[in-house]
């Protein structure tokens, strides 16, 4: 999993890439409990530089860099609640 070292100094340091990027993402996913990985079936994490056009105006983003990271779907909780017209 990502490290943070804290004597190291950053500032010369570049930002990931999007591979390296990609890369932590799916090491910190792969270091959760298994426990809570079952519970997320099949997962997809997908990695982008910015937000899209419908994204920034759904959350009323001033800019693309107040955005971190989104999930969409549906949580845990709310998979054994049917939604109308759902068995």
């Amino acid at each position: 999993m990502a490290r943070i070292y804290k004597t190291r100094t950053w500032h010369d340091e570049l930002s990931p890439s999007m591979d390296e990027m990609e890369f932590l993402a799916l090491e910190a996913y792969a270091h959760l409990p298994e426990d809570f990985r079952k519970l997320t079936g099949e997962i997809v994490i997908q990695i982008a530089e910015f937000p899209t056009d419908e994204i920034m105006d759904d959350l009323s983003l001033e800019t693309p860099f107040d955005l971190l990271g989104l999930f969409e779907g549906r949580g845990i909780a709310e998979r054994w609640n049917p939604q109308t017209g759902e068995g």
